[in-house]
């Protein structure tokens, strides 16, 4: 202090005022250094509050788009809940139709077979139509499925009955035709099972279309036929079918009771090579 005293040529007084006002410029400086240095830090604060409340916002606008999605879905699952059960009824109903239309057709396939019944002494009566209990089953229970469920037991019976009847008159009126050589015999379920039978030898062929689109009668195989002499001019064979199935087609001989069914041969990769008649197993 004497050095800088001796040098500024100041009192001892004046440079301790000196020093003194020195202290407080350095106090003033700091003091407005931290008040910056606090400005600084809330305009800080102030920025990630803003950026946090933008953030929030957005959040909340995204929550806000997800509920409104989440009632969407909930909508579309309803709808889709709707629709199905729509869907489920209509099933049950186009099987009622459906089911109904098979009846028809059997009905209608087998009328004119009935027709043919008033040519024969002794024929049994036509089959019923379809009972009252299929009238009054779409009023019966509450539910569609049971409703269905009646229906179609009730046509299933109609339909055996049908058959039943059909596949007598069929075999009354074979029994009862001319001795005429040759007769054609169709299964009522698929126009390929078309059969020309010589009932007097028992031959048979197979209606068969040709490359150039033809009609022919392609023989068959009958194993094991008894060697007959159609000279004698005698009805001795006959060709059944029935309309419950195609495979329940056979052949018969009327004086030894012997009997075929048709067979489809297959090779060692499960082809089709050949249809033959075949005699029953201990025939």
């Amino acid at each position: 202090m004497n050095a800088a005293r001796e040098v500024s040529g100041m009192t001892e007084e004046q440079c301790i005022e000196a020093l003194a006002t020195t202290a407080q410029l350095g106090s003033i400086m700091a003091t407005g250094v931290a008040a910056r240095l606090q400005q600084l830090q809330l305009a800080r604060l102030s920025g990630n509050t803003a950026e946090m409340t933008a953030q929030t916002a957005k959040l909340l606008a995204v929550a806000e788009q997800q509920r409104l999605l989440a009632a969407k879905l909930d909508g579309q699952t309803d709808t889709l809940i709707g629709v199905t059960r729509r869907l489920g009824q209509l099933t049950v109903w186009l099987i009622i139709l459906t089911v109904a239309l098979c009846a028809f057709e059997t009905r209608r396939l087998f009328e004119p077979r009935r027709d043919m019944k008033s040519d024969f002494v002794g024929a049994p009566p036509a089959a019923a139509a379809l009972p009252p209990a299929l009238m009054r089953s779409a009023e019966e229970g509450s539910s569609p499925a049971a409703r269905a469920l009646v229906i179609l037991s009730n046509l299933q019976d109609y339909a055996k009955l049908s058959a039943k009847d059909a596949s007598s008159s069929s075999a009354r009126a074979n029994s009862r035709l001319e001795p005429t050589r040759f007769e054609i015999v169709q299964s009522p379920l698929a126009a390929k099972w078309t059969f020309r039978l010589d009932r007097f030898a028992g031959e048979v062929c197979q209606l068969v279309e040709t490359a150039d689109k033809h009609l022919t009668w392609e023989e068959m195989k009958v194993l094991d036929l008894p060697s007959v002499d159609p000279l004698q001019k005698r009805v001795r064979f006959q060709i059944f079918t029935s309309p419950l199935a195609a495979r329940h087609t056979y052949l018969i001989d009327l004086m030894s009771g012997k009997a075929w069914r048709v067979t489809v041969l297959l090779d060692e990769n499960n082809k089709e090579t050949e249809t033959v008649w075949q005699p029953f197993l201990g025939e």
